[in-house]
Parts: structure tokens; sequence; C-alpha cells
């Protein structure tokens, strides 16, 4: 199933006016930014774990987490059962991305 990625709304708090202000403004950065998490991750064939995908991205975790759970939650990203260790050495799980998500990734190249 195909998505308009620039038609998704962004993720708030529904009961707090300041949480729907902050996501309304905020929704063409997430948009975007939305389309650059994915086309990382159609990129790498490794899969990333959220913290390599924040380093090369350049974003914090409070802007990646968001827009990979909502990718996961499109159905485009899926979380393995494999782990890879992050820069502080934990171990994190390894996010790939799904065909439907390579599909949706080549709308935007």
């Amino acid at each position: 199933m195909m998505h308009d990625l620039f038609d998704v709304e962004v993720p708030r708090q529904r009961h707090s006016a300041t949480s729907t202000a902050s996501a309304k403004a905020e929704a063409p950065r997430f948009k975007g930014n939305l389309v650059r998490v994915l086309t990382a991750f159609a990129k790498t064939t490794e899969g990333m774990t959220d913290d390599f995908g924040q380093r090369a991205l350049g974003m914090t975790g409070n802007t990646y987490r968001p827009l990979r759970v909502k990718l996961e939650n499109l159905g485009l990203v899926l979380k393995t059962t494999a782990t890879r260790k992050t820069q502080a050495g934990r171990h994190a799980a390894v996010y790939v991305i799904t065909m439907n998500g390579r599909l949706e990734a080549s709308r935007y190249e």
C-alpha cells in the first residue's frame, strides 16, 4: 500500500492544545524528515539502529525516534531480532526497510 508521506499526521497529544499547535507548526519539517529517514533506510543493506540513524542524519533522538516509529507504524520499517552495539557500547535493536518501504522510498528519489 502506497502512502503519501507528505500527508501523514504529525504525532501529537490530542488532548493538549500546545501539543496540537506544535505539531501543526512542525508538520512541514516533520514530513520532509520522514522522507529523509526512509531514504536513509533504503540506502543501507544492513539496517540501522536508532543511534546509527541519528548520527548518520545529524538528528537528535527526540527528532529521529518519532520519525522511525511513524515509519514502523506505516509498515515501511520493521524491527528485527538483531541487535548492534551503539556508540555508548549498549545493544540496540536493528530496523530494516520493508518491501513496501522500498517502493515508497523510490517515489522520492
